[in-house]
């Protein structure tokens, strides 16, 4: 038997959350699940408007893990060179359509973002318009129809104003 202030055996189960890997949930998770036998839990809070913390429902971490997700995808992008950055946005592009069409309506959402993310709006005007009906107006119309599908209508509509916004493919 091993020593009470002996290291865990490598062989030990793994937590058994199912939320994805490097989410804030199998974060959460993890650190309950290990450290359930010292009756210790953790809770994530979110600071509300009069300064008051709640617990935080899935949703928050949910929103949570896009955030640092499109940071990452920010990141990643910003010095691709333009054909690059434009060959991005259209495989993110792809990918929603694909997820829309399999019914992941919220992973297409999140891959439509990351398409956004890889619009390139540098260049001449012919350029930038090349852009925009490639990857930019597509991708806000096939949002909408994610968020319609989500029930999300305020979201959907704001994608069709940007859509509109951004002027005739």
């Amino acid at each position: 038997m091993a020593p009470a202030d002996a290291p865990p055996s490598s062989t030990a189960a793994a937590p058994s959350s199912t939320a994805p890997a490097g989410s804030m949930r199998r974060m959460l998770d993890i650190i309950n699940e290990t450290s359930a036998q010292s009756g210790v839990t953790c809770e994530v809070k979110k600071k509300c408007p009069d300064g008051s913390y709640v617990p935080a429902e899935d949703a928050d971490l949910k929103t949570a893990d896009f955030d640092a997700r499109m940071s990452k995808v920010v990141a990643m992008v910003k010095d691709m060179p333009r054909t690059r950055r434009l060959a991005f946005g259209e495989e993110m592009r792809r990918a929603g359509n694909d997820a829309h069409a399999a019914g992941d309506h919220g992973d297409a959402v999140q891959m439509y973002a990351q398409a956004m993310a890889g619009l390139d709006q540098t260049g001449s005007e012919e350029m930038k318009a090349d852009a925009r009906k490639r990857i930019a107006l597509p991708v806000l119309t096939n949002m909408a129809a994610s968020f319609l599908e989500l029930k999300r209508p305020v979201q959907a509509l704001a994608c069709c104003d940007e859509r509109r916004r951004r002027g005739p493919s």
